[in-house]
Protein backbone atom coordinates (compact mmCIF):
# COMPACT_ATOMS: atom_id res chain seq x y z
CA UNK A 1 0.00 0.00 0.00
CA UNK A 2 1.18 3.58 -0.53
CA UNK A 3 1.88 5.50 2.73
CA UNK A 4 -0.48 8.32 3.49
CA UNK A 5 -0.30 11.42 6.08
CA UNK A 6 -2.55 13.74 7.28
CA UNK A 7 -1.65 17.40 6.38
CA UNK A 8 -2.48 20.45 7.55
CA UNK A 9 -1.75 23.17 5.90
CA UNK A 10 -1.61 27.18 6.98
CA UNK A 11 -2.51 30.59 4.72
CA UNK A 12 -5.05 32.97 3.36
CA UNK A 13 -8.19 32.45 1.75
CA UNK A 14 -6.57 32.85 -1.56
CA UNK A 15 -3.86 30.53 -1.41
CA UNK A 16 -6.30 27.75 -0.55
CA UNK A 17 -8.88 28.70 -3.52
CA UNK A 18 -5.71 28.03 -5.66
CA UNK A 19 -5.28 24.53 -3.84
CA UNK A 20 -6.83 21.57 -6.08
CA UNK A 21 -6.27 19.17 -3.03
CA UNK A 22 -6.23 16.05 -5.12
CA UNK A 23 -2.97 17.34 -6.81
CA UNK A 24 -1.55 17.44 -3.16
CA UNK A 25 1.24 14.38 -3.16
CA UNK A 26 4.46 14.13 -0.73
CA UNK A 27 7.36 13.06 -2.77
CA UNK A 28 11.28 12.07 -1.79
CA UNK A 29 13.93 11.58 -4.16
CA UNK A 30 14.48 8.02 -3.78
CA UNK A 31 17.48 7.98 -6.69
CA UNK A 32 19.74 6.28 -4.37
CA UNK A 33 17.99 5.02 -1.10
CA UNK A 34 19.53 2.44 1.33
CA UNK A 35 18.56 -1.12 0.93
CA UNK A 36 16.35 -2.23 3.11
CA UNK A 37 14.30 0.31 5.31
CA UNK A 38 14.58 4.01 4.57
CA UNK A 39 12.92 6.80 7.47
CA UNK A 40 12.13 9.89 5.78
CA UNK A 41 10.57 12.77 7.52
CA UNK A 42 7.58 14.77 6.02
CA UNK A 43 8.68 18.52 5.23
CA UNK A 44 6.93 21.53 3.69
CA UNK A 45 9.82 20.59 1.06
CA UNK A 46 8.30 17.13 0.48
CA UNK A 47 5.02 18.73 -0.60
CA UNK A 48 4.49 21.36 -3.86
CA UNK A 49 1.87 23.84 -2.28
CA UNK A 50 0.51 27.29 -4.51
CA UNK A 51 2.38 29.74 -2.78
CA UNK A 52 1.07 31.86 0.09
CA UNK A 53 0.37 27.83 1.82
CA UNK A 54 2.59 26.31 4.13
CA UNK A 55 2.62 23.01 6.19
CA UNK A 56 1.41 23.53 9.80
CA UNK A 57 1.67 19.98 10.82
CA UNK A 58 1.45 16.45 9.14
CA UNK A 59 0.80 13.37 10.90
CA UNK A 60 2.27 10.65 10.96
CA UNK A 61 5.67 13.07 10.53
CA UNK A 62 7.66 9.83 9.21
CA UNK A 63 7.44 7.24 6.61
CA UNK A 64 8.67 4.09 6.50
CA UNK A 65 9.56 2.94 3.04
CA UNK A 66 11.69 -0.37 2.10
CA UNK A 67 13.90 -0.10 -0.84
CA UNK A 68 15.56 -3.18 -2.70
CA UNK A 69 18.12 -3.22 -5.47
CA UNK A 70 16.85 -4.40 -8.87
CA UNK A 71 18.52 -6.06 -12.00
CA UNK A 72 17.29 -5.67 -15.47
CA UNK A 73 16.91 -8.78 -17.04
CA UNK A 74 15.90 -10.44 -20.63
CA UNK A 75 13.47 -13.21 -20.63
CA UNK A 76 11.50 -14.52 -23.06
CA UNK A 77 7.62 -14.56 -22.66
CA UNK A 78 5.81 -17.64 -22.37
CA UNK A 79 1.90 -18.11 -24.33
CA UNK A 80 -0.69 -19.32 -22.19
CA UNK A 81 -3.80 -20.46 -23.49
CA UNK A 82 -7.10 -20.94 -22.57
CA UNK A 83 -7.64 -24.10 -24.93
CA UNK A 84 -4.57 -26.78 -26.05
CA UNK A 85 -2.44 -25.88 -29.24
CA UNK A 86 -3.18 -28.28 -32.13
CA UNK A 87 0.03 -29.98 -33.01
CA UNK A 88 -0.57 -27.97 -36.77
CA UNK A 89 -0.17 -24.57 -35.28
CA UNK A 90 2.69 -22.57 -33.49
CA UNK A 91 1.92 -19.48 -31.51
CA UNK A 92 4.75 -16.30 -31.86
CA UNK A 93 4.90 -13.52 -29.68
CA UNK A 94 6.11 -9.91 -30.63
CA UNK A 95 8.49 -9.09 -29.19
CA UNK A 96 9.65 -12.98 -28.28
CA UNK A 97 11.86 -11.30 -25.05
CA UNK A 98 10.99 -8.43 -22.44
CA UNK A 99 13.36 -6.60 -20.27
CA UNK A 100 12.43 -6.62 -16.47
CA UNK A 101 13.66 -5.55 -12.76
CA UNK A 102 14.63 -8.00 -10.94
CA UNK A 103 14.70 -7.88 -6.90
CA UNK A 104 18.29 -8.77 -6.22
CA UNK A 105 17.00 -10.56 -3.28
CA UNK A 106 14.85 -13.39 -5.03
CA UNK A 107 15.76 -15.97 -7.58
CA UNK A 108 14.82 -14.45 -10.83
CA UNK A 109 12.21 -15.92 -13.20
CA UNK A 110 13.01 -17.79 -16.37
CA UNK A 111 10.55 -16.14 -18.44
CA UNK A 112 7.58 -13.83 -18.31
CA UNK A 113 3.90 -15.76 -18.92
CA UNK A 114 1.02 -13.80 -20.95
CA UNK A 115 -2.49 -13.75 -19.80
CA UNK A 116 -4.55 -16.74 -20.45
CA UNK A 117 -4.89 -16.28 -24.77
CA UNK A 118 -8.67 -17.44 -25.99
CA UNK A 119 -6.93 -18.88 -29.22
CA UNK A 120 -11.04 -18.74 -30.85
CA UNK A 121 -10.47 -15.26 -31.03
CA UNK A 122 -6.95 -15.73 -32.26
CA UNK A 123 -7.42 -17.88 -35.12
CA UNK A 124 -10.07 -16.06 -37.37
CA UNK A 125 -7.76 -12.60 -37.48
CA UNK A 126 -4.40 -14.11 -37.22
CA UNK A 127 -2.91 -12.28 -34.78
CA UNK A 128 -4.31 -10.52 -31.51
CA UNK A 129 -2.44 -8.56 -28.29
CA UNK A 130 -2.54 -9.83 -25.34
CA UNK A 131 -1.02 -8.59 -21.97
CA UNK A 132 1.97 -9.82 -19.82
CA UNK A 133 1.32 -11.22 -16.34
CA UNK A 134 4.36 -10.35 -14.39
CA UNK A 135 5.16 -12.66 -11.49
CA UNK A 136 5.11 -11.13 -8.07
CA UNK A 137 8.19 -8.97 -7.34
CA UNK A 138 8.99 -8.28 -10.98
CA UNK A 139 8.05 -5.18 -13.08
CA UNK A 140 8.78 -4.12 -16.68
CA UNK A 141 11.64 -1.65 -17.63
CA UNK A 142 10.67 1.69 -18.90
CA UNK A 143 10.65 1.30 -22.28
CA UNK A 144 9.25 -2.22 -22.68
CA UNK A 145 5.50 -3.10 -23.47
CA UNK A 146 2.75 -3.95 -21.52
CA UNK A 147 1.05 -5.60 -23.89
CA UNK A 148 2.73 -8.16 -26.85
CA UNK A 149 1.43 -9.23 -30.05
CA UNK A 150 0.73 -13.00 -30.79
CA UNK A 151 0.67 -14.33 -34.08
CA UNK A 152 -0.77 -17.46 -35.33
CA UNK A 153 1.10 -19.76 -37.64
CA UNK A 154 0.71 -23.14 -39.55
CA UNK A 155 3.43 -25.59 -39.01
CA UNK A 156 5.89 -25.76 -41.84
CA UNK A 157 4.57 -22.28 -43.48
CA UNK A 158 6.52 -18.96 -43.83
CA UNK A 159 5.52 -15.91 -43.05
CA UNK A 160 4.53 -13.95 -46.16
CA UNK A 161 7.08 -10.95 -46.79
Amino acid sequence: TVPSALVTLAGSERAFGRLNAPDLAISFDMAEPDAGQNVLTVTGENITLPSGLRLSNVNPREVRVNAHRQSPIDLPIQIRTLQPVADSLTLVPQPRIVTVLVDNRDQAPTHVPTAPVDLSRLLPEGSGTVSLDLPPGVRLAADQPGEITVTVRRRGVSPAR
